[in-house]
């Protein structure tokens, strides 16, 4: 709704924007002097505010228990208003946009959720619990026969699902090359300048790979200051959303290994046992052999070798020996 005022008619309003406008010319003379410059904007927003108030309160007003009295506003008189910037420029079609449109091919977007006929379910098409995760996280799978004993068929669905994502980038670098190349073709810009955006990116790339490992490494020093403490960092508070400090993780063998490695382990075990203690022990330093100081303390009940070697001329039992 766009009015006029009845006592200035160089003052328009809409109150669907909330806007006044003062269409009447200004005398340079008063501009000049800055004390004057200053009275004269006052007096003519103090006069377009009291106009544009009695124009709100001729609006259809509905009181709110919390905020008072509330204006209904009508749709505004100007819906267009001046732009700023300049239009965008068309983006330039990729390959693939370029072939579709020449064969005539439709461009139907995926939706992110799809249906899972199995759990009767929308499940979303990617990410978190996404149904291209679907294979992997099954509990059993369905071997070739021209694999090797130990294909991992999860690792296997994984490392082509990744081999995928790597392919889009590559796609999506190649395009953005191709258009940025357009782009600098149609302004006529020279061969050097058509490779300064591929310059200024590697640059930009290098600059936030430098800042990630910068961050790592103080990551890596907060979480080696944090063993200091008493409680070797346990009891520390963290700050929100601070990664945890992960222990040691252990590495259990699998299941079912290859025959030669079972074989090789077993011997080992037994050459420990056997004839070879000697040597590994001159060879390894003791290492994932027989803790023997643990288990003479365990024997003696923690006294010692010594009691082990007198008790060995002692008879057992509570009586007195006979004579």
């Amino acid at each position: 709704m766009a009015s006029t005022s009845t006592s200035n008619p160089h003052l328009a309003f809409d109150a669907g924007l909330l806007m006044s406008v003062d269409s009447s010319d200004l005398d340079v003379k008063h501009f000049k002097d800055e004390k004057k410059r200053e009275e004269l904007i006052q007096s003519r927003v103090l006069a377009s505010t009291r106009s544009f108030i009695s124009i709100l309160q001729t609006l259809p007003i509905t009181q709110h228990p919390d905020l008072g009295p509330l204006a209904a506003l009508p749709a505004p008189a100007y819906p267009i208003l001046p732009r700023e910037k300049p239009l965008p420029k068309p983006r330039a079609e990729t390959k693939w946009e370029a072939f579709a449109k020449r064969k005539g091919i439709a461009n139907k977007k995926k939706d992110k959720m799809v249906w899972d006929d199995e759990t009767k379910e929308w499940v979303p098409r990617w990410g978190f619990k996404g149904k291209n995760k679907k294979e992997e996280e099954q509990w059993i799978h369905e071997l070739p026969n021209n694999v090797d004993d130990d294909y991992n068929p999860v690792s296997a669905l994984k490392k082509q699902r990744k081999e995928r994502s790597l392919h889009n980038k590559g796609q999506q670098l190649k395009n953005a090359t191709r258009a940025n190349a357009e782009v600098q073709k149609k302004e006529g810009k020279s061969s050097s300048d058509l490779q300064s955006k591929p310059l200024v990116r590697a640059n930009g790339e290098k600059k936030r790979a430098d800042r990630e490992q910068q961050m790592a490494k103080l990551d890596v020093d907060v979480l080696r200051s944090r063993g200091s403490t008493a409680s070797m960092g346990r009891f520390d508070k963290t700050l929100e959303g601070e990664q945890k400090e992960k222990g040691i993780k252990r590495k259990f063998e699998a299941n079912e290994v290859d025959a030669s490695k079972e074989r090789a382990s077993h011997m080992a075990l037994l050459n420990k046992m056997t004839n070879g203690t000697l040597a590994a022990s001159k060879r390894n330093g003791d290492k994932d052999l027989v803790n023997v100081r643990k288990a003479v303390r365990f024997a003696s009940d923690g006294k010692g070798s010594r009691v082990l070697a007198g008790d060995k001329g002692k008879p057992k039992g509570k009586g007195k020996p006979r004579k």
